[in-house]
């Protein structure tokens, strides 16, 4: 977490887990991504870190290399086989936070390495196609339609409930109202 090369060096070599995880569930793999150090990253995975790790909240390595627009590291860690479809229930695959971001590169890379172009996010059901043309990304939006996102994919919406006859609320007494 801290960012010390040296420190990881002297754990690993007396014994420490490589994998051994945080009270999130975090590992050093995570971190190193988090700190966008290529050369811990590489450190770790030569040392055998799980490169599909997760938190208790379903983010991987892989899903803070694409947070952090740091191609370098998500190619490292899609060459060590990390998974491109893991993430979180609510804030989308790597897919759609490269798309988000415009990086054509890292969405290239996760398309060659299996990303699924039609997955959408549990809280709306947005796809990576809706957030490259949100954020006007042409160039990623050919790229996922080459692909060939769903360009008639819908976000889900649910009816929202607004109370407006009342000027105060039931627990105010009727003369206090103001």
């Amino acid at each position: 977490r801290n960012d010390d090369v040296a420190a990881v060096k002297s754990l690993l070599a007396a014994g420490v887990d490589v994998n051994a995880p945080s009270g999130d569930g975090a590992t050093a793999l995570h971190w190193a991504a988090q700190n966008d150090d290529l050369a811990l990253a590489d450190l770790l995975l030569a040392k055998g870190a799980k490169v599909n790790a997760v938190t208790d909240l379903d983010i991987t390595p892989l899903w803070i290399a694409a947070s952090n627009a740091n191609t370098a590291i998500l190619l490292r860690l899609l060459e060590a086989r990390a998974d491109p479809n893991i993430a979180p229930p609510t804030n989308g695959t790597p897919l759609m936070i490269a798309a988000r971001l415009g990086d054509s590169q890292a969405v290239k890379a996760l398309l060659a390495h299996g990303a699924d172009p039609n997955a959408q996010e549990g809280a709306h059901g947005q796809t990576a196609l809706m957030w490259a043309v949100s954020d006007r990304h042409p160039e990623v939006v050919r790229q996922l339609l080459e692909a060939h996102a769903d360009v008639r994919a819908r976000t889900r919406s649910w009816p929202q409930r607004v109370l407006l006859c009342c000027q105060y609320y039931e627990s105010e007494a009727d003369g206090d109202a103001t």
